[in-house]
């Protein structure tokens, strides 16, 4: 095979007939540069998960040129992230950066920072990101101080040590306590997680509840939701509604939503309303666990075609898990078929 152009890093015979002769060949007709066309063969490889050949085109297209070259070294860095080679990233992001210092590049680098667990100069380079209009890293912010608590209670050996996370994340707590609502709405549901594992139900509905204050989000009205419907009363049915619809409507394909509207409604005594919310669920995220509850839902509104239906989904699985199928079988008798 004639190699169509010579400068191409690439020796693989089907890997320059897949790649290399549609990028290369295609730059000729657009009349691109050696350097356009062996950064569009990089980002070709790239799409196809090559990254190690696409860091090899990156490179070369870098070497074609006296000039600095911004994109083609941004994603040599994208590469090598990809290849888990997070310090030759960061070099080549910071070569990015001398020349081309805006939003995206820093965000590359917080991210490669975070990865390394250098939490104080991800946190200031993605200030400096955020700074410059990129949502992502206001986003990244929130996460990075509990994802540090969390190294350090692994590192430490305490990961089912309970008590000790929740005095870390009170401390963490007060800290953020001027933060952004994202902030301190995440760190009130870890330590409520925390709270509910020591059995301490009293502080973990009210962590879980100023969490919901905080950011009425999807999320945390979900998980005052769940909390409420295992440990709250009849009379927080009406709350605990109001709260998955809430939940919902912020998030409408939210199958963890659709799932606990069907288990309340099942609590209620309403298994036809329960059966029609527990459909979505399935639709959404068809478990065992969930096609089993549905189908119980189903025998409970005496819809036993519909019931037998989702048994059988169940068993037709390509492993099906022995305790589902043992439920199955249970079902089945008192169903009579």
């Amino acid at each position: 095979m004639t190699h169509p152009c010579p400068y191409c890093p690439l020796r693989d015979p089907s890997l320059i007939a897949r790649f290399c002769d549609r990028a290369c060949r295609m730059g000729l007709v657009l009349g691109d540069s050696i350097v356009e066309r062996l950064h569009q063969l990089g980002n070709e490889l790239y799409r196809a998960q090559l990254y190690d050949h696409a860091r090899d085109a990156y490179e070369a297209a870098c070497g074609q040129s006296e000039e600095f070259q911004v994109a083609p070294v941004f994603n040599w860095a994208l590469c090598l992230v990809r290849l888990e080679d997070c310090d030759g990233a960061l070099e080549k992001v910071d070569q990015v950066i001398e020349h081309y210092a805006e939003a995206e590049a820093y965000y590359l680098k917080g991210y490669i920072l975070k990865y390394l667990r250098r939490w104080d100069e991800a946190e200031q380079t993605l200030r400096q990101a955020a700074e410059l209009g990129d949502e992502r890293a206001e986003s990244m912010l929130t996460d990075i101080p509990l994802q540090r608590i969390n190294h350090r209670v692994q590192t430490a050996g305490m990961n089912d040590d309970p008590e000790i996370k929740l005095a870390m994340l009170k401390s963490l707590g007060c800290k953020v306590a001027e933060g952004p609502p994202a902030l301190r709405a995440e760190v009130m549901l870890e330590a409520g997680e925390a709270a509910e594992r020591l059995s301490d139900f009293d502080q973990a509905r009210q962590l879980f509840a100023q969490a919901y204050g905080q950011i009425p989000s999807a999320k945390t009205a979900q998980r005052l939701a769940e909390f409420l419907m295992d440990r709250g009363t009849e009379a927080e049915w009406a709350r605990i509604e109001s709260l998955l619809r809430t939940g919902l409507r912020l998030d409408p394909d939210c199958a963890r939503a659709h799932y606990s509207l069907g288990r309340l409604w099942r609590t209620r005594g309403q298994p036809v309303l329960a059966l029609k919310y527990l459909m979505q669920a399935i639709r959404k995220q068809p478990t065992e666990e969930l096609l089993f509850e549905t189908a119980e839902a189903a025998f409970e509104a005496g819809n036993l075609p519909h019931c037998l239906m989702l048994l059988q989904r169940i068993e037709s699985a390509r492993r099906p898990d022995p305790y589902w199928l043992d439920r199955v079988r249970q079902l089945r008798r008192s169903v009579g078929a």
